[in-house]
């Protein structure tokens, strides 16, 4: 297996968990089995032609009999080949769907486009937006969903790729045994800006992640309200949508809207937003479609606190 490894080790990105290599173990087998398979039935073709070939008028030809034992012989060790394929398979596929009961569990959510993942440490909840840190050589278990569209988790260098599907939990486990910075992709195509939905996986030491991870618990709790704001404008991906330039996009600007008269489809307009009409708009997007846009925005009930409605309010309203 080795070296197997070796020779086709260009095929495949680095290893980065203990559980990549039966995957690829798995993945080098078949190759080596279909490799010497495409020989042994090269050199049979080859012999058939030679022995079988057309003769000169007169010369006998070689004729084929039947054979029972070949017959028994090419039905019988292929379908052992599959079966241990097969077998071997649902052993790694056993290890790969079960988390060690120690694991550290990180929530993942998935939304168009990026990903957002959460942290618990003392009852308080740390979000990082495209940025997964972890640390070495211990059990970490995604639990993952979607806010709005099928998206899909991917690492190669660690052999996990899992849907993340909306209104379902689904998870993918790994220990990573090597520091460093590692590529993560949506493998599910998701809209528009599929191809930008990135993310990089942080491998670090154990002290260095829980040192991380208190530092950012203090800072959630010592910052303004606008600074938190502005850090959920980027993890409930409102940026995706509503820019701070002043420029609209798929939905209005956040620059200066405070105060700015709001005209919609239907209704009665609005003649100065304030933190009522930023409000409903975050709960009850729909029932206030600003005119020229159209109404792609999913409501938030369940997926913002009162808090962090105040938070981004305090954000907006920051920006003049």
């Amino acid at each position: 297996m080795d070296i197997l490894e070796k020779l086709f080790s260009f095929m495949l990105p680095e290893q980065a968990t203990g559980t990549a290599s039966i995957i690829d173990q798995i993945f080098y087998a078949i190759i080596g089995l279909s490799a010497l398979v495409t020989i042994l039935f090269f050199l049979v073709v080859v012999w058939f032609v030679i022995r079988y070939r057309r003769r000169r008028e007169g010369e006998k030809t070689g004729t084929i009999t039947e054979s029972h034992k070949l017959e028994i012989v090419w039905t019988v060790i292929p379908t052992i080949v599959f079966v241990a394929i097969a077998l071997w398979g649902w052993s790694a596929y056993r290890t790969l769907e079960h988390p060690p009961a120690d694991a550290y569990p990180i929530r993942v959510v998935g939304k168009q486009w990026a990903w957002v993942f959460s942290y618990t440490l003392d009852g308080k909840e740390i979000q990082t937006l495209g940025q997964l840190n972890v640390p070495i050589n211990r059990p970490i278990v995604l639990e993952m969903t979607s806010l709005d569209v099928l998206h899909s988790f991917s690492v190669p260098a660690f052999r996990v790729k899992k849907d993340v599907v909306p209104g379902l939990k689904t998870q993918v486990w790994f220990t990573s045994n090597k520091l460093g910075s590692f590529q993560t992709y949506c493998t599910e195509f998701c809209g528009t800006a599929h191809s930008k939905m990135l993310a990089t996986v942080n491998v670090m030491p154990e002290q260095q992640f829980e040192r991380w991870l208190r530092d950012e618990a203090a800072a959630s709790t010592t910052a303004s309200p606008s600074v938190l704001g502005a850090r959920l404008y980027e993890f409930k991906g409102c940026k995706s949508c509503h820019t701070l330039t002043g420029v609209d996009d798929v939905g209005p600007s956040f620059k200066g809207l405070v105060g700015k008269r709001r005209e919609f489809e239907e209704g009665a307009p609005v003649e100065a937003a304030d933190e009522n009409y930023i409000r409903r708009s975050i709960l009850d997007p729909k029932s206030q479609i600003v005119k020229g846009f159209k109404p792609k925005m999913n409501s938030f009930v369940g997926q913002m606190t009162d808090e962090e409605i105040h938070q981004i309010t305090q954000f907006i309203k920051s920006l003049h």
